[in-house]
């Protein structure tokens, strides 16, 4: 397992299913999907500077009962570290959910310029955390769009005035 701060960048590309071992920490400095489905089960932490989620193609996350935090990266200013369905063409899904969660102290795009979605189900929390320096934008460009859904049973906070947006893309 990758269970130290030095671990720079875990690229998870192609088809086929990507789980993490379970019960361990993994800190890095970009996690990357693009391609096929991977899931977070429980007693995992992941805790990326950078969480990318369909970068040029379609990818899945599954949150179930692990925990992704973005909290520990000092952020530049205007760098969007949470990104689902970065470029054009592409699609980012998430599901948090079964005591599953999800913390970003910064910018979050559900649909950067390509198609993004985000779903928090029974039990599944994500959290916007710190002082109004984070942001959730759903379809923030152009030609992309953006999606949130939150079923019974599942949690989002996002605190602050201008905390959540839409963009110039279809939300």
């Amino acid at each position: 397992p990758l269970d130290n701060a030095n671990s720079p960048s875990i690229t998870k590309t192609g088809g086929g299913l990507f789980s993490w071992e379970l019960g361990h920490a993994y800190r890095l400095s970009t996690a990357r999907f693009n391609g096929g489905h991977s899931s977070l089960g429980p007693g995992t932490s992941l805790q990326p500077g950078s969480l990318q989620v369909g970068v040029d193609t379609a990818a899945s996350l599954a949150v179930a009962g692990g925990s992704i935090s973005d909290i520990w990266m000092v952020k530049s200013a205007g760098v969007n570290n949470v990104v689902f369905g970065m470029n054009a063409g592409s699609s980012g899904t998430v599901t948090v959910s079964d005591g599953g969660g999800l913390d970003f102290a910064s910018t979050f795009l559900v649909g950067q310029n390509g198609a993004g979605s985000l779903t928090i189900n029974n039990g599944g929390d994500v959290r916007g955390l710190g002082s109004g320096e984070f942001r959730l934008i759903l379809a923030a460009n152009p030609g992309s769009t953006g999606t949130v859904q939150v079923n019974p049973g599942g949690v989002i906070w996002l605190g602050g005035a201008n905390a959540l947006s839409r963009g110039a893309g279809t939300a």
